[in-house]
């Protein structure tokens, strides 16, 4: 198998870890602070639309992989939790303070609890998957 295949199948089974691993942490914040969170504040506005919902998580996922996950896949704890948190304050973070900017509704206490949320789904999927993926294919140690 040559380099750019390796590489390929390689961004590929990350990728597919990595998704699952973000599905399943934002059902679980959907689920149990955000959408009673929404729901709360404003009933009327709320209406899931899974066709955008799924494009944000592909591109979220492949964003995450690509920028942090496979650059640290052979880096320090820190190092990987350092810039996958800062990947995921700057997605959640440019949501969060665009609906803070445009939008009366969304309250600044929203506006952190989605930054923050953003900083901790980007960490966990991003050490979950790298862990898996050694543990799976224990020939990638960690340098």
């Amino acid at each position: 198998m040559n380099s750019i295949s390796t590489c390929v199948k390689t961004g590929v089974i990350y990728y597919a870890i990595a998704l699952v691993y973000a599905l399943i942490a934002d059902v679980f914040w959907i689920s149990i602070v955000a959408g009673p969170m929404y729901h709360t504040t404003f009933p009327t506005l709320i209406e899931l639309k899974l066709f955008p919902a799924a494009l944000f998580y592909l591109l979220f996922t492949a964003g995450l992989v690509i920028f942090t996950i496979l650059p640290n896949r052979h880096s320090s704890l820190l190092k990987t939790v350092s810039s996958s948190a800062f990947f995921g304050l700057n997605v959640y973070g440019g949501y969060a303070l665009t609906l803070l900017a445009v939008f009366n509704f969304f309250t600044p206490i929203m506006a952190m609890l989605e930054m923050l949320w953003g900083m901790t789904i980007a960490v966990f999927v991003a050490t979950a998957t790298i862990n898996t993926a050694l543990f799976i294919s224990p020939t990638t140690k960690k340098k």
